[in-house]
């Protein structure tokens, strides 16, 4: 959460596999939170922020229940929202760009 920027860039570098998407979307004791009592409706992508296409700011891990394409392009709308505290999630709408 507290590297968002609306309108930042990302990249779409790789799909994680279903059971890491469902252990990094619990707490660190198991639990489910209630915003997200089924982990394993969602799909992760691990990507990269872009501030030019020969610069990588920063890597991290976005979950989404639509699917994103590989090595393409979308960029984060200012709707966020906080999604969860415990987990340090926001919700926001993307766009692919390329």
């Amino acid at each position: 959460m507290d590297d968002y920027r609306p309108g930042l860039t990302v990249r779409v570098v790789d799909r994680l596999p279903a059971p890491i998407v469902v252990q990094l979307l619990r707490l660190p004791n198991g639990e489910t939170v209630p915003v997200l009592e089924r982990p394993d409706e969602y799909l992760g992508y691990i990507v990269r922020s872009e501030f030019r296409t020969d610069l990588v700011h920063s890597t991290t891990v976005v979950f989404t229940r639509e699917s994103l394409e590989s090595d393409t392009g979308y960029t984060f709308e200012a709707d966020a929202q906080v999604f969860s505290t415990q987990l340090n999630l926001f919700r926001t709408t993307v766009h692919r760009i390329s």
